[in-house]
């Protein structure tokens, strides 16, 4: 028999014939197998008791019921609560929804979304059995009322495992701040042979939104929000490129972590990490990854201008280049060898490595054509401007467009020209150009402007350096808000040759 209609049998031969039908919903009701999951007594009191009672009273009055139907279950155990706990007691650690379809196969339930777990457990309890066993969070904390929702998946678990499962799940999660992403066998070998609940830390990281696991080629891997590395890689790759064919960039990533042994993941288990990573897209195998641009260090701009009339050159090549440039030679070896911005090509064998930018399917044209066509998003924009910078010390006056592409959206948007972007920004160097401030630091810009169309695009500006400014945010504010905006433009006239040509 289901265990709720067993439970519906039980109450209806239990209770007295005046109250039966107020007090079976009561004690259904409690322990959630009605509507709600978890109700309080307050909760359950104002839904079953009469209005003309106060809420302190029916509270007691729930409590005095729930009293009576716990004496009476215990002198007489349901064969399917029963059933249940038995189940159970063969586990020491089990998903509630794994539970539920062992209850669903053992035809104790009729459904597996219909049964409320923490509700029987509290059931069990009460004649005797599985005391041993709480429910638990994804990050091991028990389930309360405030938090029951917070997880899509939660865990029986017995209450003795707990003590070894913490620091476990504390040591798995910090793996991944060296190594990336790692795998179940290391995180054995972290965790010593004798530990031996390893699976069940895997099911708790994959429980949790915030962590990314997956399969490849029978390893379980697995990556946290601590495995900064191979972000912090995808940032660089995504500054320079807005997409990368999958098997490409995996090949790149893989080869930033250097020789460094196999505790790192292979190219294999990186592409598998990409292919699971909910933050990136990938559409007919190209990866697109939205992030904000890096600020890229030296060398790494010169090996940006490098291949701005190279292709795929081999080691020699590039390596004499940085050598001219005073970067000395075991650097210079290093961030070849090692750069998330170079794509080695080891196909040809040790000595004969050739290299090329990252995603460089037809070299610099590629690149070129990439960072410099206009777009509509305003981010992609400031990227594809940030990486022009980035390439040429100095970018010549761009002709821009004197009436931009308007394309049909929700609004009216228009195609920006990053080159425009990219020229103003530079020319300003970083000073205000309305108020003469410098712009403040961010994470990855030295001094951050905006650029502001004197005359706006959607009112026939042209989205050219005669009618753009490099201007601070506050700046930029005032320009678009300010009651004595129309002062200011007149001001930026004054001020800035180029806008009155």
């Amino acid at each position: 028999m289901y265990i709720q209609d067993e439970l519906a049998k039980f109450l209806d031969e239990s209770q007295k014939k005046g109250e039966k039908e107020r007090n079976a919903g009561i004690i259904q009701y409690h322990f959630g197998f009605l509507e709600n999951t978890w109700p309080t007594l307050d909760e359950t009191g104002q839904k079953y008791i009469a209005d003309d009672e106060g809420k302190k009273r029916k509270a007691e009055r729930v409590r005095q019921i729930i009293k009576d139907f716990k004496k009476r279950i215990a002198k007489q155990p349901l064969e399917s609560i029963s059933k249940s706990a038995q189940i159970l007691s063969s586990y020491d650690f089990i998903s509630v929804l794994d539970y539920a379809k062992q209850l669903y196969r053992s035809y104790l339930i009729s459904d597996t979304e219909k049964i409320n777990i923490r509700g029987l457990l509290d059931l069990m309890r009460e004649i005797g059995v599985s005391s041993q066993y709480d429910i638990y969070n994804p990050d091991l904390s028990p389930i309360t009322r405030g938090t029951v929702n917070d997880y899509k998946c939660s865990f029986l678990i017995k209450k003795e495992i707990i003590k070894y499962l913490h620091p476990g799940l504390e040591i798995a999660k910090d793996i991944p701040s060296e190594y990336g992403v790692a795998s179940l066998s290391l995180l054995q070998e972290s965790l010593g042979d004798k530990y031996t609940y390893t699976k069940y830390l895997i099911d708790l990281l994959a429980a949790d939104s915030d962590n990314t696991c997956f399969e490849v080629d029978g390893e379980v891997y697995y990556h946290t929000s601590k495995g900064k590395s191979i972000i912090n890689f995808l940032r660089t790759v995504f500054t320079v490129r807005e997409k990368v064919e999958i098997g490409h960039l995996a090949v790149v990533i893989n080869n930033a972590f250097g020789y460094r042994g196999n505790k790192y993941p292979s190219a294999s288990a990186v592409k598998g990490f990409l292919e699971n990573f909910n933050e990136v897209v990938i559409e007919q195998g190209f990866v697109t990854y939205k992030c904000p641009p890096e600020n890229l260090n030296p060398i790494e701009k010169d090996i940006i201008v490098f291949f701005e009339t190279r292709t795929e050159v081999p080691f020699s090549e590039i390596r004499d280049y940085l050598l001219q440039k005073g970067y000395q030679e075991p650097y210079v070896i290093k961030v070849i060898d090692n750069s998330p911005l170079v794509y080695v090509n080891k196909d040809k064998g040790r000595f004969y490595h050739t290299y090329s930018l990252v995603g460089a399917a037809s070299g610099t044209a590629a690149l070129q054509e990439e960072i410099t066509t206009p777009d509509t998003d305003i981010d992609v924009v400031i990227k594809r401007a940030n990486l022009l910078q980035a390439n040429q010390q100095n970018i010549p006056v761009p002709s821009g467009t004197e009436q931009p592409e308007k394309v049909q959206s929700m609004v009216d948007v228009y195609r920006r020209d990053p080159k425009v972007v990219a020229w103003v920004l530079q020319s300003a160097k970083g000073i205000c150009e309305l108020c003469d401030t410098k712009g403040y630091e961010t994470d990855t810009i030295a001094a951050y402007l905006e650029v502001h169309h004197v005359v706006p695009l959607s009112s026939g500006g042209a989205d050219s350096v005669y009618n753009a400014v490099a201007v601070c945010e506050t700046c930029h504010g005032k320009l678009h808000r300010a009651k004595n905006r129309e002062a200011l433009n007149m001001l930026l006239h004054q001020k800035i040759e180029r806008l009155r040509n």
